[in-house]
This record gives C-alpha cells, structure tokens and sequence, in this order.
C-alpha cells in the first residue's frame, strides 16, 4: 500500500505513475501477443497443467486491466491534484449533508418536496423521540399538537394570530339614562384587534366570536338589545355591525320563534341569557391583515368571573381589565405560566391596583384558556403595600 506522505511529493507520484504505465503497456503487450505466448509455453497439445496460463491469459480480460494501469498512472504522473481535489469536494458535500441532515429535511419542506403528511410525520416523530411516548396504545403528545393544533390551523384556513390587543372597561350604569338596569347590570366596554397572517393563500378566514348576558328580568331583553353594540372591521373594512339588525332583532319574539338567525349571527334567549354569537367566513385581500372589534354589552352585577379563550395560536399578547372601584379582583389564574415548572420570562402579570390586571405575553400563547379572573365586592379600603397580585402566588388555572 502506497503511504500518504509519499503521494504528497509531486516526483514520486510521476515515478508511480510510470509505473503504472510501463505495467499497462506490457499486459497491453501480452494481451497482443497473448496466443504466441501460450503456444510457445503450452505447445500444440493444451495439456492440462496449462489451464492456470490459459485462464491469465483470456479469461481475466488482459486487455481491459492494461487500460486500468495507462489510466491509473496518467491520474498519478499527470492529474492527481485535480482529481483529489475534484472527489474531496464531493465527499466533502456528501458528509456535511449527512451531518447536517436536519438542513436537508428543511429544505426538502421549503422546496415543495415533502407532502404535508410526510412533514407531519416528521414532526410527530422528532416530538415524541424528545418528550417520549405516553404508551402503546395512546397518541404522544406530538401526534395531539399535530392533530389539533397544526392541521386544525390548515383546516381553519391555514391562518395566524399576532399582536393581540385587549382592552376591556366594565363601568357602572347611569340610572338616569338606563333606569332600572343600573341595580342590576354593569357596561362592559370591550376593543379588541389583532393582525391574521395567512400561510394557505386564497382561503378565506373563519371569523368566530361569543358572548352572553346574564339577564336577571326578562323584561330586560329589549333594553340589553336596544343598547348592544358590536362591530367587526377587517383590513378597515365593515364585515359586521350589530346596528344592521338591532330593529329585526327587537321585533323578534323569542318564546315564539326561538333564535334569530341572519348570515352567520345568532342571537337567543335561553336559560336566563342573552346568547350572542357570530361565525362567518370572511375572504382576506391580502397575506396580512388587522382586525378590530368594538364590542359594548352588559354584564350582571351577580357575575364575578371571566374566561379569556384562543381559538387560534397568537404570537404576543396585550390584555388589560379594569373594574369599577368598588370591586377587587382577588384571582388571576393564567396558563402561560403553566407551560413549566418556572414563570418563563415572556410572560407578565400585574396588578397595579386591586380592580386592575394586566398580563403581557411576549411569544406564543396556544389555543386554550389564556386566564381566568374572578373578583367580589371590596369590603375595606386596603393598604397600598398589599394592594397587586405581585409578589403573591396566584392560584394556577386546571
């Protein structure tokens, strides 16, 4: 075996590489001569102790090992640094692939070269290889978030949630403009928007939305109607407002009819609540789009919880929640701090007052209740070193 360190001298390599050729020129020769040479050696008679020469001679084709030798010396004398260079890149290429096959992976999903079941499939498996498989006869944890979070996203549209803004005031009422309503009900005035990414371009995006009142008379149906506010702009664009049905609405007998029900609105009244909820298909012009809603409704003096829910993955997230001053809000339980075992940095909760909570969360947020807030009546005036949630451990939400 040729060493390496003697490859490295240009001589020695044209040396071998004469060598190379000299020994393909003589088996060229003996394959010329390859019939001459046997009668001269074996005679006329092939007798049997020849076979060995006769087999050398024909039968290991002389002629195509002459060819190998010409072409491996011309390689050494005169063409060894480009060929080395020439399969050092390519081996080179060929391993760094190898070990850099999650590049591979992803640029076969960035050219369209993977199906989508073949990517989910990979992202299934990398999920439960990491976090590890619950058991035999159950899905892992990433067969459920591909299943009902990633392919209920496509099936959805494809769309995205980001910069989600919530601001949401409940006031006391003014008896000389609501009567009787202001013993009973406080106004919850609520703006929300958000901006939707689209990554399945044309499909049009399913706006959804739900809210209720409890109603404490039924006398009260028609004030909460008359006075019910809800408007949906997207990409500053009218595709909702409640005032285009409020007249329908109010002529509506609902112990007779049951629900009223028009292009994608709802609205009932069942079980002591006013039931209001909207879910259309909307087209979007572009990739990108922002959507606001105005919401201005009612909500029972007796009712001390909300429930802020996602449908959808949302990437950062603004909540604000203000309470009249009477009230104190005595839990926040918030699930973004759940996802482990410590509050991860990009999630922030605060209570600048007793009535007042604000959550910021800087990443992702997944579908699901976001937070819970339950609250009642303040009975003494507190303290300002103990007012806040901050610096307390919040109940968690289960």
């Amino acid at each position: 075996m040729v060493k390496s360190e003697v490859l490295q001298n240009k001589w020695s390599r044209v040396l071998i590489g004469i060598f190379f050729i000299v020994v393909g020129v003589f088996v060229g020769y003996m394959a010329d001569h390859s019939n001459a040479i046997l009668k001269a050696v074996c005679g006329s008679n092939d007798p049997i102790w020849c076979i060995p020469l006769n087999v050398a001679l024909y039968d290991l084709g002389l002629r195509s090992i002459s060819y190998t030798f010409i072409i491996l010396g011309v390689v050494m004398a005169l063409l060894y640094n480009f060929v080395a260079e020439l399969v050092s890149s390519i081996l080179s290429f060929a391993l760094n692939h190898i070990a850099n096959s999650s590049k591979v992976v992803i640029d076969a999903m960035e050219r369209n070269k993977l199906s989508r079941e073949e990517s989910k499939s990979i992202i299934i498996e990398t999920t439960s290889r990491y976090m590890g498989y619950y058991d035999e006869n159950s899905n892992s944890i990433g067969q459920f978030i591909a299943s009902n979070v990633i392919d209920q996203v496509w099936k959805d549209g494809g769309f995205w949630r980001k910069d989600y803004h919530s601001i949401i005031n409940v006031e006391k009422l003014d008896p000389a403009e609501y009567g009787g309503m202001a013993a009973a009900y406080l106004r919850w005035n609520e703006t929300t928007s958000f901006t939707i990414a689209n990554v399945n371009s044309g499909k049009p995006y399913n706006f959804s939305s739900a809210s209720s009142v409890e109603i404490t008379n039924t006398t009260d149906v028609k004030d909460i109607i008359k006075h019910y506010k809800y408007d949906i702009k997207l990409a500053g664009l009218k595709i909702f407002s409640f005032d285009d049905h409020r007249q329908r609405i109010v002529a509506h007998d609902f112990e007779v009819n049951g629900e009223y029900k028009d292009d994608g609105l709802v609205v009932a009244v069942r079980d002591g609540d006013f039931i209001f909820s909207f879910n259309k298909k909307v087209s979007v012009p572009t990739a990108v789009a922002d959507v606001v809603v105005d919401e201005e409704s009612f909500i029972s003096i007796a009712d001390r919880l909300y429930q802020l829910t996602f449908t959808e993955p949302t990437k950062r997230v603004t909540f604000r929640f203000n309470l009249p001053h009477d009230l104190e809000i005595y839990h926040c339980g918030l699930t973004g701090r759940r996802y482990g075992t410590s509050a991860p940095g990009h999630v922030h909760q605060s209570q600048p007052s007793i009535n007042r909570v604000r959550i910021d969360v800087g990443d992702w947020t997944l579908p699901g209740i976001v937070t819970i807030l339950a609250w009642k009546e303040r009975m003494t005036e507190m303290d300002p070193a103990d007012k806040g949630l901050d610096g307390q451990a919040a109940a968690g939400v289960k």
